[in-house]
């Protein structure tokens, strides 16, 4: 699937991944993965699921493992 096809909707979303991620951020890390297999979406599937609260802003992402960090 192209990037944009799969970028999520994210206009009713309050958490501060959906407020960083631009479909050219989502293009340019979504093929990427740690040695274990976590991918972007594996990332931000938390905050893709739980849009949030109006009065309360949530992360919205999570790091999988170690290497999520060097990725």
């Amino acid at each position: 699937y192209k990037p944009e096809e799969e970028y999520p909707d994210l206009k009713a979303h309050n958490n501060h991944m959906a407020k960083v991620l631009t479909p050219d951020l989502y293009k340019k890390l979504r093929d990427k993965q740690t040695p274990s297999g976590f991918t972007l979406d594996d990332c931000i599937q938390t905050g893709v699921d739980n849009p949030g609260h109006p009065f309360i802003m949530t992360v919205g992402c999570v790091a999988g493992d170690e290497e999520s960090y060097e990725v």
